[in-house]
Formats: structure tokens, sequence, C-alpha cells
């Protein structure tokens, strides 16, 4: 979320460390200029664009409704006309994709998803109406789960017209800002106050570029009389001559319409004017202007320190003090609390400013003797300091040692071993005093906590410091291992010997660079975590994620783990007993156990993995700081000091929703041979020669078998990976309990469609029959719907997608009805995964998930059905979506739920019986119950006549 409160104060004072500048658009140089010139390409600066940043921008600003208008095919319609927008200014465009996270960055993705979670409860018990809001949809953390396979699909489209698309090892943050810095003529655009730093460290980057500081300027023209004059307003300066319209945050394609439209009423009739918007007319209702030129607020990182008062090397270390993503709590706690927003930006920047200005001066008068130690803060670069410009870049990669008082010395006179440890504790020292100054009862810092801030602040600070991954064994991601150049990378790596095939990773890092290995299965394979996404799901039921998707996700980690090897945990699933105290036994009493998932383990009728764990379940929001780092993978190089343990246990550490928290279990890897073998299902031909090979092997002592035998008489198997296409795809069906004639007949780009929409059914129907809730299941209907909605861009004209889009505007989705659209993406998402695992996702007959869904076509049929209207009034099916229907549903009869209609019907036979019952019982009571006895004459007279 970048540098907290920087973003506010830049915006205080952008005149001083920003300038604005504009790029004609080709045609309109040419007409100005005349036909015969050229234009002149070096003029014009390359766009190196932070990927996800822009893909948020794009689709909160002209989208927004993540529940029923998701239709990916519009979005991406809409990200290829901004970018042709920028390719008619001449700019060359370069996008960077996230890669995995950096683990300390852990705690501060998990707490962000425990957010969204807790925002699921409140979100679905909201009136069907209320979850229609855009607002209320972008406040609970509603983002479509699609959007990166539709982005990369959308720009891999225009590069025949120089559009690039990079994955970056790591965070996109660092080689966007080194991509921009090398280019000699770049500009960083996003939407994240870290570029502010990240932009400082050389000086080819022309700049940083918040998406929301770019202006599509247009002609407009008076087409009616009228009384208003058109260039009266100011877009990024007040005398430019230029009427600003849609200026908003979110929403602005709406609001640029309507203030086209009622500016262009007030134009005299043949006025031609100009007219700023968010985004590109083209994109803009009832805009008929012609782009001429973009317009681009550019802030210089260099102004910025120089406003502050610092030298750029010492801007990553001024972003780390003052607080980012990386921070931790107690760093939140004890600084500056009573200063709030941004004014605390001056206060550490003169504090900052002080410190260092004091060492300086110690240097030159000769107090400290010289300087020793690896610290490489690059004190000479402060000779640039009044052009605010410096080719040395600061680091605070190397580890600190304790500043130790010689023997014969007063402390007072000793030189720190490590300036920028130095730095870093006087700084902190400095702003702790002010705010304990600031309350009556200051809280007292322990020694252990201040060295826990100093140590934090030195690792936030090498985020910045830091490019890329790929070539720095010694860094502290662990994915450097799978972004080696080659595998004599890893000769030099502890744990040298836990990739078992190389072959097949060098294969996965090609298919990471052309977009088809998602980032989180990197993080699976070098962290061993997954952190599961949240999607609006019904907070009755439990999450798709602990039933369904796990089952899909113990496969990928058999597929992954074979290929890179277990040499990285023990063999034996539980803990090592180790001999304890009274005293440990004691402490230990209270402490919390991560709850554990056996994919063989056979749960009791009715129980699911969350009931047998969640005694032992802990929640992220419970969780204490101490504890979340104590969870970070290992990280060499860091300064935080390695922790000697045993290896971990062989699995991943899941975090998935349950209830309103999110928790996290501990999921144990199987090998492929064990998960080919526990299916207890008939194996196709291709997967029972892969288990008799393994099988093979154990016997013959064999690398799965004891070693030192006859190894060579049958050795293991390959990784499934590098086998044969037929058998991966064996594979991917048999996971999906889909490996069957009829779907095998199918067209293979039907396959995924197929077997998503299969496995939802037998699993679910398997969770639903030890409740005896089976009618809860997919009923056929909706199956239909589903399998509707999946093909519709293949079954449909544009002009029935259209008139969905309008229709849908009137139809506001039940719980239900959410649920299965969210149960239908996440494993479509899942699904697609292991596909990519297996390496079947790059040939020509794969269906990428994002075509496979329309969300207004998915909606229309769920309210169809939950009004009750019958089969009669629905449009006759295609042809395409009967048979892959009947190719889904063979042999599940007996497994569907109930159709809503016969739910409806069911509940008015059973009214009308227990009415007619009751009616029945009344009359036979009547009838047998004896008179009364006559109290009187009257009582007598009345009772005959009865």
């Amino acid at each position: 979320m970048g540098v907290r409160w920087l973003t506010t104060y830049v915006n205080e004072v952008e005149r001083v460390v920003s300038n604005v500048v504009e790029l004609p658009c080709i045609e309109t140089e040419r007409e100005q200029s005349g036909a015969t010139s050229e234009r002149n390409d070096h003029d014009r600066p390359t766009l190196v664009v932070d990927c996800w940043a822009f893909i948020f921008k794009v689709w909160l600003d002209l989208f927004g409704d993540s529940i029923r208008s998701l239709d990916y095919e519009r979005y991406k319609e809409a990200v290829r006309t901004i970018i042709k927008a920028w390719l008619s200014t001449g700019c060359k465009v370069t996008f960077v994709m996230d890669g995995p996270f950096l683990p300390s960055k852990l705690p501060t993705i998990i707490k962000r998803r425990a957010t969204y979670a807790a925002c699921n409860h409140g979100f679905m018990h909201s009136s069907p109406q209320s979850r229609t809001s855009k607002t209320l949809q972008l406040n609970s953390h509603v983002i479509p789960p699609f959007l990166h396979s539709s982005t990369v699909d959308a720009i891999n489209s225009l590069q025949s017209e120089g559009v690039r698309l990079l994955f970056s090892p790591t965070e996109a943050d660092s080689l966007v800002a080194e991509l921009a810095t090398e280019d000699g003529n770049a500009i960083a655009v996003s939407q994240d106050s870290d570029f502010f730093i990240l932009c400082s460290r050389g000086k080819g980057c022309q700049g940083y570029v918040p998406l929301d500081g770019i202006e599509y300027i247009s002609e407009i023209k008076g087409e009616r009389n009228g009384n208003g004059v058109a260039d009266n307003g100011n877009s990024f300066d007040d005398d430019d001559g230029f009427q600003q319209v849609g200026k908003k945050k979110r929403g602005g394609g709406g609001g640029g319409s309507r203030g086209m439209k009622s500016l262009a009423n007030a134009l005299p009739t043949g006025f031609v004017g100009k007219e700023a918007t968010n985004h590109p007319p083209s994109l803009i209702k009832d805009a008929k202007g012609e782009l001429l030129s973009i317009r681009l607020r550019a802030y210089s990182p260099q102004k910025l320190a120089s406003h502050l008062e610092l030298p750029p090397t010492l801007l990553p270390l001024f972003a780390a003090i003052v607080g980012n993503d990386y921070t931790t709590a107690i760093q939140r706690d004890l600084f500056l609390r009573h200063i709030e927003g941004s004014k605390r930006i001056p206060l550490v920047a003169a504090a900052i400013r002080t410190e260092w200005l004091r060492m300086q001066n110690e240097a030159k008068s000769g107090s400290s003797s010289g300087r020793r130690g690896q610290g490489r803060l690059a004190m000479s670069s402060t000779q640039d300091f009044d052009d605010g410009r410096s080719d040395v870049g600061s680091s605070a990669t190397a580890t600190p040692t304790r500043n130790t008082p010689g023997a014969n010395r007063p402390a007072s006179t000793i030189v720190p071993t490590d300036p920028v440890r130095a730095l870093v504790d006087s700084v902190v020292s400095r702003l702790l005093s002010q705010s304990e100054t600031s309350y009556r009862n200051p809280r007292v810092v322990a020694s252990g906590e201040r060295e826990l801030i100093v140590d934090s602040i030195i690792d936030s600070a090498a985020t910045y410091t830091l490019l890329t991954h790929s070539d720095a064994p010694h860094l502290a991601s662990p994915s450097a291992a799978f972004f080696g150049e080659s595998m004599s990378f890893l000769l030099n790596r502890r744990d040298v010997d836990r990739i078992a095939a190389p072959k097949a990773i060098k294969k996965y890092r090609q298919a990471f660079e052309a977009g088809h290995f998602r980032e989180y299965l990197i993080e699976t394979l070098t962290q061993r975590v997954f952190i599961t996404r949240q999607l609006p799901e019904d907070p009755e039921q439990p999450s798709i994620h602990s039933n369904a998707g796990r089952e899909l996700r113990v496969w990928i980690y058999a597929v992954l783990f074979e290929v890179w090897g277990m040499g990285w945990a023990r063999k034996e699933w539980e803990e090592p007993v180790v001999p304890t105290t009274d005293e440990d036994e004691e402490s230990e009493e209270g402490s919390s156990r991560v709850p554990i998932f056996q994919p063989d383990r056979t749960y009791k009728e009715g129980e699911t993995p969350d009931d047998v764990i969640s005694v032992d379940t802990e929640s992220s929001s419970e969780a204490e700081e101490e504890a979340e780092l104590e969870e970070l993978p290992t990280r060499p190089g860091s300064v935080m000091e390695e922790r000697e343990a045993d290896k971990p246990a062989p699995g991943v550490l899941e975090y998935v929703r349950s209830g309103t928290l999110f928790s996290k279990v501990l999921v144990r890897i199987p090998s492929m041979s064990e998960m080919l073998r526990i299916k207890g299902k008939e194996l196709p031909t291709s997967l029972a020669n892969v288990v008799a090979r393994h099988e093979a092997s154990l016997s013959n002592g064999g690398p799965d078998g004891k070693q030192g035998q006859i190894p060579e008489s049958d050795p293991a198997p390959e990784p499934i990976v590098l086998m044969p296409k037929d058998v991966r795809s064996d594979l991917f069906l048999h996971a999906h309990h889909a490996h069957t004639p009829a779907i095998m007949a199918l067209p293979k780009q039907y396959w995924l469609v197929a077997s998503v929409m299969r496995y939802l059914i037998i699993s679910e129907s398997e969770r639903l029959q030890a409740s005896n809730k089976l009618r809860s299941n997919w009923s056929f209907a909706e199956v239909k719907v589903a399998v509707s909605s999946m093909l519709a861009h293949q079954t449909l004209s544009k002009e029935s997608l259209i008139s969905a889009d309008e229709r849908i505007k009137s139809v506001f989705p039940s719980t239900r009805a959410i649920h299965l659209s969210t149960c239908v993406q996440l494993i479509a998402e899942l699904s697609n995964a292991l596909g990519q695992t297996l390496l079947l996702t790059q040939d020509d007959d794969w269906v990428e998930p994002h075509t496979c869904f329309s969300g207004p076509i998915f909606h229309l049929g769920m309210a169809r059905i939950h009004d009750g209207i019958g089969e009669e009034e629905e449009e006759e099916a295609n042809p395409i979506v009967v048979n892959v229907l009947d190719a889904i549903v063979e042999g599940l009869q007996g497994q569907l739920g109930l159709d809503a209609l016969d739910i409806k019907k069911e509940r008015k036979a059973k009214k009308a019986a227990n009415k007619a019952a009751r009616s029945t019982e009344s009359t036979v009571k009547k009838i047998t119950t004896p008179a009364k006895a006559a109290r009187n004459a009257f009582d007598a007279l009345m009772n005959s006549e009865n």
C-alpha cells in the first residue's frame, strides 16, 4: 500500500515536486506541423506500468460491479482501448506483473485477507439490493478472480504493436523502477507511493506518474446554441484553458459522460474547444470528441528529497521509518502517536536530517577516526545533494553487528561498526523520545523491542534499495532458487539437493515468463504457503476452499513437489519427540498448535476437517506480532537472526476462511503415487502404468525405496510433468472425477467447463450426503445455467450478450446465486492452476477460465430459476450446451439436488397435507367427543337440537 501518508503530503506540495508533460497524438502532431514532417521517436518516453495498479484503476473506474456485470470480454476491450490511446502518442509501453511476495510481507498479506474474510459476513447479510452497490462491493473488497488472466490476454494481443509484458521475480515495484531507470527516457506509472522512493535510485527515470494523474485531452465541438463558454476551467494548471471533466477517484466513466453532455449543451454552434477526462473519449458515454493528446503529472523523487532537505540516498531509510507494508506493529504503536496524518512526514525527515548531519559533523571534526564494517550508506554521495541526483545506490543489506565499546576507550568516542545501524538507532531514539514527552504516562520500551524496531527498519529499507532478485542468491527471497539462470546457481545453496527435477523447473520458469504459471504456485513451492482468495460466499456454509478447493490443491501440491523434491522437509509427519523438563511442559500448556489436514484421513459422518481442527485453530486477527514473525520462512542474509531448528513437516500452510475468521491449516503433501492409490477409483491405463512403475521402483530399492540395492533395474519414473501430454491430460481429468467416455468425446476446448462442473457436483455431494442434505446440492437447472454462462461467448451472439448486460441491471442476485457463482469461479481458477502445474495451459486447445464465465448470463438464469419460471418460458438450449451438460451429469442423476420449482411444489404439497391432516383430526375429534351433560332445561334443549 506504499509509504503511509506520503501521497497526501505530496498532493499538498505537488507543484513543488512535479511537472506536467504533454504528449500529442501522432496524427494530431502531423496535422499541425505538416504531413511531410517526421516525428522523433527518441523524444517520446517509455511508459513502464505496474500492471496490478493498472488493473484496479480500469476495473474500479469503468466497471466496479463484481457480482452482476462480470463480463471479462468487455473489460479486455477497455484495456486494449486505453493502451492504444497511449500508443497513439508514439510512446512505448511495458507492463510489469507481480511475482511471488517477500516472506517479510506475509503478516501484512494475512491481515488483509483476514479483513476480507470478516467483510464477507456483513456483505452477504446485506439486502440483495445493497449487494449490487459498487461502493459496498469496494468497501467489502469484492474483486473478480479472473482479472489477472484476462489482462494478460488483452496485453498479449497487442504485442504486435510493440507492447511488452514482463513478469517480475518478486513484487513488480522494484522491476518497474529498475526498467524506468535503465531505459534513460522512461516514466514509471503506478498508483503506489513507494514509487516516490523507488524512482530515486538513478538518473535514467524521468519521474513517477500516478494513474490518477493521466488526463486525455480531446476536441469537442458545439452543436447547438448556448450561453456558456467551454474554456473556463482548469486541468493541471490554472491558466491552461482546459475544462476538467470526470475527475473522480472512482466511477470516472460516469462522471465524464455527464460532464461532456452538459458542456456540449453550453457550447455555441461551431465552437471548437478541448476537454480533459480521466479516460479516452471512446470509453465515455456520449463523448464524441477526438483524442488530441495525453497529459501526465510526473513527480520527481529528487525534487521531493530536496524539499525534505534529504539526499536521495536517504529516501529509502526515510520511507522505512515513516512506515510501509513491512512496518511492524510495535513501530506503528510507538512512533509519533501524537501526530496525525501527513504531519508526520516533515517530522521524520527532520529527525533523519538532524542525526545524519550530526554524524557528518562528527566525522569532519575528527571525533571519529574512520569508518569500519560493511555498512554501505554511501556518505560520499552527499556531495551531489544540491542537484538531488546520485549514481551511488544506498543499501542496507549487510548484516549488522552490535556496537561494542572498546576496552580502553570511552563509549562516546567509539566508531560504530555499521553507520547504517548507528543512524537508524539514533533516529529511533530521537523519535521515541519525542513520543514519550508527548504523553503523561509514556510507555516503557524494552531493549529487545528497540532492537526489533531497528532490525525491521533496516530490512524495510532494503526492499527499496535492492533491485530484482533473479541474480542474487544471497538475498532473503526463497524464490531466488526458482529464478536461477542456471542450475549451477544452486550449487552455492545449503539445500542444493532439494530440486528433484531441474529440467521441469526450467519449464516452469519458461511458463512463468510467458504468463502460464501463477506467482502463488511459486510461493507454494518455495515458501510452503497458500493464501486463498476471498470472494463472497454464503456465511452459513463452509468455504468452498475448505472442501472442494482443498482436494484440488492437494493434487497441485503432489505435482509441484514431485518436481521440487522434499529434501527441505523431514520424513516423518509427526513432530519429533524432544525430552522436556517440567518447566517446559508447564509453559507449553497454553500454546496454540496449527491444525492439520491429512488427505487420506477418514472423517466421521457429518464431520469436516474444519470441525476437527477448530479447537486448536488460531485466527490471524488474534495472532501476536511476534508469533507472525516466527512463522516467516528463514531469510538468509537478513538482519533477522536465523533460527536453527529441525526440518519442518512435509506440509503446506494454508490460510482459509472459517466463518468470519481467516484460519491456518497445515496440509500434508502426499507423493504422486500415494495420490493415485488413495483415490480408490479405477485409474486410466496411462496412470495405472505410472503407479506400477512407482511400485516396481519401491520393490527394487529405487530412489523411492531402500538405497544400495539394485536401483538400476527399475528406476523411479520421471515426474508426471515431463511425461507425454496424454498422460498429463488423463491426470487432469482424473483429479476432477471427469475421466469418462462422454467427456473424453467432447472437443478439448470444453474439457475445463465439463471438469469444473462435474467436480463441483461430486465434491458437494460427498459433503452433503454426510449430513443428509443432498437436496441442497446443485440442481439440474442450476447446472444448466452455469454451463450456459460458461459457454456464453461460444454460443450466444453479440446482440444477446449486450441485451443481457442491460437486463441484468434490474436483477438482484440471491445469496445462493452469489455463492454458486463464487464456487464456479474459484474452482475454475484452481482447475486452471492444476493445468498450469501440468504444463497444459500453453496448448492451443486450452481455454482460459476468464473466457468461460459470463456474470449477466449466470445471474439472469438463476433469477429465472428462483422466480419459479418453468422450462416452457426458457429459450431453447444451444446444442453445444446440451452435449456438454449431458456429459457432465452422466451417472450423477442421483447426486443432484432439487430445483427451486420442485422445492416450492414440495413445500406446497406438504403444507396442503398438513392442513388436510389437521382438518381430519378436527372432524374425528368432533365426532368422537361425547356431549356434555345438561346443566339445566335450556342446555338440554340445545343439545337435542345439535
